[in-house]
């Protein structure tokens, strides 16, 4: 079906027109036919590059153009900055007739531009849900006039965590028959079907069924290969393909950009994207490969999904991606639009082969194993010497931890004398061997050897303290007689709640020395002392009784609790017998 068969304007078809848009794909028929016919809001499932995005907004341009809805604008809500980017593109382009102010909410740039293309009033609001949230907290933009609401990728939406967002959004516009709502997403789930059903105004559900999820056109290829050989593979294959436009797809950070690395290392015009690259660097990576500037661009899961590069040719699965939807949005990168063919191949390797089984569920086919005929084969072999006499950066020469060690500390040569003829605790013979040491000498490895000339002593600089007598100018062992200190012969009279010692004065023989003391510490015990009343719970010398002893409560004196208790008992039971 023709798109000037729609009661479209003028204008809008013009745009069309001049980006080569005349027939409609099965979802853009069914999406206008249910929104410009049947007046009825739409929840579609179509697969990657079939036209989903310009069939939402040629309905939302439909939507704006009416006169009661001159005050209005639409959202469009995505999961990621580079289909926010992608959208507005494909937007300017069919709207370029219509004098239409857009505006792009999304993290990672500067608040303050996009306040300001807020304040234009805007018709067409791409955002992400985030970014979104903090502008409307702040009042910068109203929600309550918005006409119309389009959530694109409601899956990923949902699989990156914004299904709060988008429930807090959807509270702060209007009521769902007071607006247009449109809801695409290339895979269904219940989460997906339970916004539309209780967001939307009676959808109409649009499924365009195909027998697989991928596209026909796509050519899928497998290749298994160990994990350490895929490097020289990707390389032969690159040589082999040579193609005009290339996205290598990892798992990780760090495997994209070690791709990224190896590539350029072989002369390749490669290119990274990645999460924790800024998004000005990476809008500029992307028109850098629309405009043929970059061939190869090494990326994240987070460009599987609404990047449109016109003539990619080959997608290349570095890794198996561990979510099998992931692997349709990734190959569905190539065959867009106009073009109609692409190639697809992925490497298995002992890690992720283990992924195979569900991607292959998912897309209902196998995907055809490729092997290594004589003209890759003879690729991968030159590829080989290549990378054996490139030379390797600067501290890249050995890539084992091993080898360091080998070189740094070599093993030391066996003895030559056998083990047993050596006796216990005899010391081995020493090799010829040095070890290196290559950590670097510090300031005690060169200290001088000490001088032992024997230095005069300083001068005390520590001033007198008047509440102290002055120390004694002699040495220790030069004092005076009478300087010494001496241990008094007077008891100390300070603590008189202890008994003092003072020091006899002849010496007893050692036998008798524990008598005389005890002797001696009996007659110097104070008054204070033997007047003091004693506590009844003071312990009492062997042998000793006490004048009054105190009588506890309930208890008769010198009567033990135990055997009453035996007692009570035994009238119980002989009561009973």
């Amino acid at each position: 079906m023709q798109f000037s068969q729609f009661p479209l304007d003028p204008r809008l078809l013009k745009g069309l027109q001049a980006i080569n848009y005349e027939t409609c794909t099965p979802v853009q028929e069914a999406t206008l036919k249910a929104v410009l016919e049947a007046k009825k809001d739409v929840y579609a499932q179509s697969q990657t590059g079939t036209g989903k995005t310009a069939s939402f907004l040629i309905a939302t341009f439909w939507h704006l153009l009416k006169p009661e809805n001159q005050d209005k604008f639409a959202l469009i809500l995505v999961p990621t900055r580079e289909l926010v980017v992608q959208i507005e593109k494909e937007a300017k382009a069919i709207g370029q007739f219509l004098s239409f102010n857009m505006a792009t909410i999304y993290g990672g740039t500067a608040y303050d531009k996009q306040l300001h293309s807020l304040r234009r009033n805007p018709r067409i609001v791409v955002a992400t849900p985030g970014r979104l949230l903090d502008f409307a907290d702040k009042q910068a933009i109203n929600l309550q006039n918005a006409g119309v609401l389009v959530i694109d990728e409601a899956d990923r939406l949902f699989d990156m965590g914004f299904h709060k967002d988008l429930l807090k959004i959807i509270k702060m516009l209007p009521a769902p028959q007071d607006r247009l709502n449109l809801l695409f997403s290339a895979t269904l789930n219940n989460k997906v079907g339970q916004l539309a059903w209780e967001h939307m105004n009676n959808p109409e559900s649009i499924v365009i069924k195909a027998q697989s999820p991928t596209v026909e056109g796509i050519e899928q290829r497998l290749f298994h290969v160990s994990r350490s050989e895929k490097m020289i593979l990707l390389l032969a294959l690159l040589k082999k393909e040579n193609p005009e436009s290339v996205i290598i797809f990892s798992n990780t950070k760090a495997g994209a950009g070690q791709i990224a690395k190896r590539l350029k290392a072989a002369g390749y015009n490669c290119a990274l994207i990645e999460g924790s690259i800024q998004q000005k660097k990476r809008l500029q990576i992307i028109n850098n490969m629309k405009n043929g500037n970059i061939k190869i661009l090494a990326a994240t899961d987070i460009a599987s999904r609404g990047l449109h590069i016109p003539d990619l040719s080959l997608v290349i699965n570095f890794d198996l991606p561990d979510d099998a939807e992931n692997y349709i949005h990734r190959i569905g990168r190539t065959a867009r639009g106009s073009q109609t063919t692409g190639l697809a191949i992925s490497f298995a390797c002992e890690r992720f082969v283990y992924n195979l089984a569900s991607i292959e569920k998912l897309i209902k086919k196998k995907i055809p194993m490729s092997i290594i005929d004589n003209e890759l084969q003879q690729l991968v072999d030159l590829t080989i010497k290549e990378e054996a006499s490139r030379p390797k950066p600067v501290g890249q020469e050995s890539t084992s931890h091993y080898e360091h060690r080998r070189k740094d500390h070599p093993r030391r040569e066996p003895s030559s004398s056998p083990r047993s003829s050596r006796n216990y605790g005899e010391k081995s013979p020493k090799s010829n061997h040095k070890p290196t040491n290559t950590r670097p000498k510090t300031t005690k490895d060169h200290a001088p050897e000490r001088d032992h000339e024997v230095h005069p002593p300083r001068e005390a600089t520590r001033k007198p303290r008047p509440d102290r007598p002055a120390r004694s100018q002699h040495d220790r062992n030069d004092r005076p007689q009478t300087e010494r200190p001496t241990r008094s012969s007077h008891p100390r009279n300070d603590r008189p709640d202890r008994p003092q010692r003072s020091a006899p004065s002849d010496r007893t023989p050692r036998n008798g020395q524990h008598e005389s003391r005890a002797k001696h510490s009996r007659s110097h015990t104070t008054a204070s002392q033997q007047n003091r009343p004693q506590s009844p719970h003071q312990a009492k010398p062997k042998g000793a009784s006490h004048p009054n002893p105190p009588k506890p409560k309930g208890q008769k004196p010198h009567e033990d609790k135990s055997k009453g208790i035996f007692n009570f008992f035994n009238k119980i039971f002989s009561k009973e017998d």
